[in-house]
This record gives C-alpha cells, sequence and structure tokens, in this order.
C-alpha cells in the first residue's frame, strides 16, 4: 500500500504478510526488549492502567499495526522502508500508553470507581456488575475480530514470541 508522504516522495508501508514476517523474526532479544519497554511504560502510567499489563500494551500495538496494514484509517501503518519494525513498536507503545493516560485524566475519578460501586440494575430488578457481564459464557469475545484468518494469525504469531522469550 502507497501513502503520500512529505516532501514529495511516496512512502511503501508494510502489508499484512510483511508485519506477521517481522513480528515472526523479533529476536529474543529483541521480544525481551519489547516487553522491557512495555512494562515501564505500565509502571509509569500508574493507577491509569486500570488493571492493564504489559501484555495488553504490547498486544494492543501488534494488533493496530496488523489493523494498519490492512489498508483504510484504522491502526498504525509500519513504513518500513524508513523504520526498523521493533522502533515502529515502541512508538505504537510510547503513543498508545500515552493516549490511555490521557483518557485517564479526562475521566476523572470515575474511572477508578471500584467494581460494586458501579452496580445496575436491570428491567427485572437484579444487580448487574461490570465483571459479571464480562464472565458471560454466551459472549463471544472473537466477534469483533473481522477475519477469523486475522484472530488465528494474531494467535500463532503470540505463540511463537512467548516462544522466543523462553
Amino acid at each position: 500500500m502507497k501513502k503520500p508522504a512529505g516532501r514529495g516522495t511516496q512512502e511503501v508501508c508494510a502489508t499484512s504478510a510483511e508485519v506477521i514476517a517481522a513480528i515472526e523474526s523479533l529476536s529474543a532479544e529483541e521480544f525481551h526488549r519489547l516487553k522491557k519497554f512495555a512494562c515501564f511504560r505500565i509502571r509509569g502510567l500508574g493507577r491509569a492502567a486500570m488493571g492493564r499489563d504489559y501484555g495488553a500494551l504490547l498486544s494492543e500495538a501488534v494488533v493496530s499495526t496488523l489493523q494498519g496494514s490492512e489498508g483504510g484509517l484504522e491502526g498504525r501503518k509500519w513504513a518500513k522502508n524508513r523504520v526498523r519494525f521493533i522502533n515502529h513498536l515502541l512508538g505504537a507503545m510510547r503513543s498508545i500508553s500515552s493516549h490511555w493516560k490521557e483518557a485517564f485524566e479526562r475521566r476523572g475519578t470515575e474511572a477508578e470507581q471500584l467494581d460494586w460501586m458501579r452496580t445496575t440494575e436491570d428491567e427485572d430488578g437484579n444487580v448487574l456488575r461490570p465483571s459479571e457481564r464480562l464472565a458471560d459464557p454466551r459472549v463471544d469475545p472473537y466477534r469483533s475480530c473481522r477475519p477469523k484468518k486475522f484472530l488465528m494469525r494474531l494467535t500463532t504469531t503470540s505463540r511463537r514470541m512467548r516462544m522466543h522469550s523462553l
């Protein structure tokens, strides 16, 4: 996919296959660096992390990059000829964590409410807690992923990334 860049040049953004190949080619050292950076960013967020861990941040960066490689306006595009893949992911994690912090600050104290403070009642008078709705076995957590193939690639890639870290 080509996207216009500054100064009259054409910037080539990576395709999904190239992103997946880059993920699979990450060395154990590079993956360790990504993990440490994600831990550092999460620790820096403090309460603004809202229960997220380094894995959530790293996964968000990878998923966003894969979405960007599919074209369209969503996701983060990797300019493969200009930026090394590891640097792209580091920048994506920096940006994502900054957005999480800004969103937390905009919401203020309501973002910190405990589960029991956010209970609601349905039309029958039953008490509903957010954590109970998340555990509903009837809800398919993967239905929001557009293609099933995309989810399978991500699962395979994350397994390989874990194997590299061992």
